[in-house]
């Protein structure tokens, strides 16, 4: 079926799962997101910036080595796309006008550093670090406590490398209406960054970009990956491997033995699922939908081991949510979860 055949509004989701990505028929120019865009390009120019990076649209957010662009995912250019993958992966990175801005003045940071080659300066090696330094292969230890590093996006990102910690150093910096010297007054080294950064951009006014490719990596068009196998990917990828503690864990906050007025463990796993899989995502810092993966392993133990309610459904939510969150937290340090890198 040819693009302009394609109705996303009235296909249905087993429909949409079956294309390819080369087929969507989803454009930057008119969606939902261009308002957000132009107010971006706004924000730079606000700043005295005359660099754009170009963008356009792929499977995920990303700022290519040696292209001073910035990729945008496709679902967040159509309501449908948006609705099918919180469905799939139970949250959409950039959904929010918030989330999206944060996101993309982050991805302009390399694009900039790409652009300026400003990465390869020693000033800014003895900032932020070494920019060659490997990145973390599926985890990164994470101080959610550290005055060292700002924080724009979700993950305490600035800690997981270098260039990282510039792009968000970048994106608070470019943030409008915000009062980074008083935000971060108290905190010496995060205010040495934005300090760096903004005298850089400031000597960068009206300069042309040293790298000047419009090149656009792993685009739509050369994609020829059917949804359905995309999704199928992502979900294998946020998957905690086996938890062999399950058992353990389930005994202290249930019990084997049947009450007078029976309360099965994994019906009450299913009723909260969703409020565990949101507030335990929170506060550990871990995606989702690895949650719900994790509370759909339990729930299928506890019926295995046919446990029951020992406390009122109220105590055991909260002795649920304060021990799996402490579990989670424990398997993140062992760098058995993954988180985005």
């Amino acid at each position: 079926m040819a693009k302009n055949q394609i109705r996303l509004e009235t296909s249905s989701e087993r429909q949409i799962l079956s294309l390819r990505f080369c087929d969507l028929p989803v454009e930057l120019e008119r969606s939902d997101i261009e308002p957000w865009i132009n107010e971006f390009f706004s924000e730079l120019g606000a700043k005295g910036i005359h660099f754009r990076p170009h963008l356009w649209i792929s499977d995920e957010w990303f700022s290519p080595e040696g292209v001073p662009g910035i990729a945008i995912p496709f679902y967040l250019c159509h309501p449908r796309l948006r609705k099918l993958h919180r469905k799939q992966l139970y949250e959409v990175e950039g959904g929010s006008k918030i989330e999206f801005m944060r996101i993309l003045r982050h991805e302009a940071g390399h694009a900039f550093d790409t652009a300026f080659d400003l990465s390869r300066q020693r000033s800014w090696k003895t900032i932020f670090g070494d920019p060659h330094k490997p990145y973390p292969t599926s985890s990164y230890t994470l101080n959610p406590y550290s005055n060292r590093y700002v924080h724009n996006i979700r993950f305490w990102y600035a800690q997981s490398h270098p260039l990282e910690d510039f792009a968000e150093t970048f994106a608070v910096w470019l943030r409008p209406s915000f009062n980074w010297k008083r935000r971060y007054r108290s905190a010496p080294a995060a205010l040495k960054k934005l300090q760096y950064v903004d005298a850089v951009m400031s000597k960068l006014k009206g300069q042309q970009p040293k790298v000047r490719s419009r090149r656009k990596i792993d685009t739509l068009a050369q994609n020829r990956q059917r949804l359905l196998d995309f999704y199928e990917r992502e979900k294998q990828r946020l998957q905690i491997g086996e938890v062999a503690e399950c058992d353990h864990t389930l005994r202290r906050l249930f019990s084997e033995e049947r009450p007078q007025e029976p309360v099965r463990a994994n019906a009450f796993l299913r009723k909260y699922k969703v409020r565990l899989r949101k507030l335990i995502a929170e506060w550990s810092a871990v995606p989702p939908l690895t949650i719900d993966l994790l509370l759909d392993d339990f729930t299928t133990r506890a019926g295995e081991m046919k446990l029951y309610l020992k406390k009122s459904e109220h105590d055991t939510l909260m002795d649920t949510l304060c021990i799996l969150t402490h579990e989670v937290v424990i398997l993140r340090q062992q760098r058995r979860i993954r988180l985005p890198v």
